[in-house]
């Protein structure tokens, strides 16, 4: 919902966001948006406190209370963020210290030829990779802007986006 949520404030909101599958090669699950990306200030002031939100001015946004920025530390102790903004790329780690307070930590800062926006990299257990492509299906299926998802084959997706037999203003009969 954030990286959506990012693409609609940076007026990209018919680009798709990228969604990579953790797979037994590469156990991590990434979300990319193609947003302004966030500075060193934004990631501070988003990340570190509960219920902040940039998102309640406008009711184009899924998202506004706060909250799924952190989503990530419902899952683990500790997460990656990539900044890409005006041709630098910045790394954080998100993490929560030994006294369980939640912590960000600058890894690296470094040109960059990539696209505005923000990626989250969520290390993933081996044994919780079905559930991460379970849920993928089940969630992103309903986003009006097909997300690109990388791990997962074309039949496969294309069975998962399938178009409405029948709709009208604010509901759709599938078959």
């Amino acid at each position: 919902a954030n990286a959506y949520d990012a693409n609609v404030e940076a007026n990209n909101a018919d680009k798709p966001i990228v969604v990579t599958l953790p797979s037994l090669i590469n156990k991590v699950f990434k979300i990319r948006d193609f947003g302004r990306g966030l500075s060193t200030q934004d990631i501070q002031d988003i990340y570190c406190f509960y219920g902040e939100s940039t998102k309640r001015q406008s009711n184009a946004f899924i998202g506004q209370l706060g909250l799924g920025s952190k989503s990530a530390f419902a899952y683990g102790d500790n997460f990656v963020i990539n900044s890409f903004s005006d041709g630098v790329v910045r790394s954080y780690n998100a993490f929560i210290d030994p006294s369980g307070i939640g912590q960000i930590a600058l890894l690296s800062e470094k040109p960059t030829d990539e696209a505005n926006g923000v990626e989250i990299v969520i290390p993933v257990k081996q044994e919780d990779i079905p559930y991460f492509t379970r849920s993928v299906k089940q969630y992103l299926r309903f986003f009006k802007v097909v997300p690109t998802i990388i791990g997962m084959d074309s039949a496969e997706k294309d069975n998962l986006f399938v178009k409405p037999i029948s709709s009208g203003k604010g509901w759709a009969f599938y078959q």
